[in-house]
Formats: structure tokens, sequence, C-alpha cells
């Protein structure tokens, strides 16, 4: 079982449909278990249901249409920067890097649990740090 979450169903379209499979596309919020939706129509239907298939065509900003085959990945040699991929986080650029640099717990004053520490100068990302119980955010990956 799974704790309740508001979550925001926008748009869903019925694709296709027979006896046995359905196939719909949703618009929905961070957060939304497709897979639990699927079971939450089927049982409003009296029915049950398994999700065979799942596609994302969109996460954030990126769609479907600005991936690359894995071929064309090899031959990249940089598509996307990290300090771009990870826009959806909030970024902290703290103005001594010294405790980032040596993995330090700091204190930042933020809502949020997740930090990606840059350097907004260089475009570079230096951390990935997570607020704790003590309140402190501690280093959870350095990407330097």
């Amino acid at each position: 079982e799974r704790d309740a979450i508001d979550i925001e169903i926008s748009e869903i379209e019925l694709l296709k449909s027979d006896e046995q499979t359905v196939t719909f596309k949703v618009r929905c919020s961070a957060g939304t278990y497709i897979r639990t939706l699927t079971q939450d129509i089927a049982a409003k239907l009296n029915n049950i249901a398994v999700m065979s298939s799942l596609k994302r065509t969109v996460i954030g900003k990126y769609s479907l249409n600005d991936a690359l085959d894995v071929e064309e990945l090899n031959e990249a040699t940089a598509p996307i920067s990290i300090y771009d991929a990870l826009y959806a986080y909030e970024f902290y650029d703290p103005e001594d890097y010294g405790d980032v640099l040596h993995g330090r717990k700091m204190q930042i004053s933020s809502e949020n649990r997740d930090i990606i520490i840059v350097d907004k100068t260089r475009r570079s990302v230096l951390a990935y740090y997570q607020r704790e119980d003590d309140g402190f955010y501690h280093c959870k990956r350095g990407l330097w």
C-alpha cells in the first residue's frame, strides 16, 4: 500500500481498446504512479488490469523528440550538460566551496529536501546534498 498523495491528471485520452487491451495517453503531475492509475481505472469499471508497457513522451522540459538513439549518443560528445539536465532541482551556489569539496554538512535555508550545489559562474555541478533529520544538508554524491 502506498500513502495517498494529491496528483493532477490534466489530460487523459483513450487511444484504442479491444476485449483484452486498452491503450491510453495521460498528461499528469510528477509523482503519479501510472500502474496505480491503471488499476484505479480498472477498479472503477469493476475489472482488473495489469500494465504491460509504459512510454514516457515528456519529462520536464525534455520530450521523446529530443532523445537520441544509443548509436547517436555514442557519437555525441556532450548532448546535454549535467548542469542543464538537473534544471528541476534547486541550485545552491555557496560563497565558499571548501565545505562542498570536503563533503561537509551544511546549513542551507531551503524548503527542498534535495539541493544541487553548483558553481553558477562556471555552470558546473559540484555535489548533490540532501536535508537530514538534524536539519543540515549532507553530501550524498560529489560530482566534481
